[in-house]
């Protein structure tokens, strides 16, 4: 007899545990009902994605620690799984929220998907399971989200254009118009920018924009820069046919997009 109460207590206990996930279910399953995919920078390397997921909790109980069991699909096959553990803790009959990061390789992108390297943006699907657990009963939360991420491209200056203003034996004034066009899915800011002037063997650095602020995706804007030269060499050049041969305006600096600034000058670091 002694030792049947304490059987009976551990048989009621495990009648007890087994009838939690039913009795937890009867208010709802947790589950993920928003996700938003926001961008926190981007440069030449990649993009920074997050996603926010809003989770809605009806158990009793919070969900605590979850980890985020994630792949990031691109042309229906996996390109990158991970695997991040959150430190926060859902709240019981109620809304939470958390993030999961995800940093997206350009030069990762390019290896495994070659045709993408021209495209703007790249589609993709987010999806994987939060898994955590309650009163020793798994839980599963599937995430599931497709949208697209945006490609950094340099802006592409086009079709300049030299003349000579007023001249003299010790100076002359140049006056340069080009085309200046944003191949990004995005606007971009290119008023931050400085121009080298290159033709044949005469370049002239420290030029400055007057116009061509902000570019809309897949817009050209016009750019307007009148510099000045003194050196004697350089004033043959020019005044040489009164043009420049073959004149090209290579763009330094900084530009700005909706997801910071970014350095042009290492572009060619990719």
């Amino acid at each position: 007899m002694k030792t049947t109460a304490p059987r009976a207590l551990l048989f009621a206990l495990l009648l007890a545990c087994q009838g939690c996930g039913m009795l937890l279910n009867l208010l709802g399953k947790p589950k993920v009902e928003v996700v938003r995919p926001r961008i926190e920078g981007i440069d030449w390397d990649g993009v920074n994605l997050r996603f926010d997921l809003e989770v809605r909790n009806r158990w009793l109980l919070p969900l605590r620690g979850p980890l985020a069991r994630w792949r990031l699909d691109i042309q229906g096959r996996e390109f990158i799984r991970s695997e991040t553990r959150m430190d926060v803790a859902l709240p019981a009959r109620g809304a939470g929220s958390l993030s999961v990061p995800v940093h997206v390789s350009y030069p990762a992108l390019w290896g495994a998907y070659a045709g993408l390297r021209g495209a703007q943006e790249v589609e993709y699907t987010f999806r994987g399971v939060l898994a955590t657990s309650v009163l020793g009963l798994p839980v599963r939360l599937p995430v599931s989200h497709s949208d697209k991420f945006p490609v950094l491209r340099p802006p592409q200056v086009t079709n300049v254009r030299v003349r000579i203003g007023e001249a003299s034996l010790l100076k002359a004034t140049l006056i340069i118009e080009a085309d200046a066009t944003n191949p990004n899915a995005f606007d971009l800011d290119v008023s931050g920018l400085g121009y080298v002037l290159k033709a044949g063997e005469v370049q002239l650095a420290g030029l400055t924009a007057s116009t061509a602020g902000t570019i809309g995706p897949g817009k050209t804007g016009q750019l307007s820069i009148v510099g000045e030269v003194s050196a004697a060499r350089t004033l043959l050049e020019l005044v040489r046919g009164g043009r420049l041969d073959k004149p090209s305006l290579v763009p330094t600096g900084s530009i700005k997009t909706p997801h910071g600034m970014v350095i042009l000058d290492r572009k060619d670091e990719r």
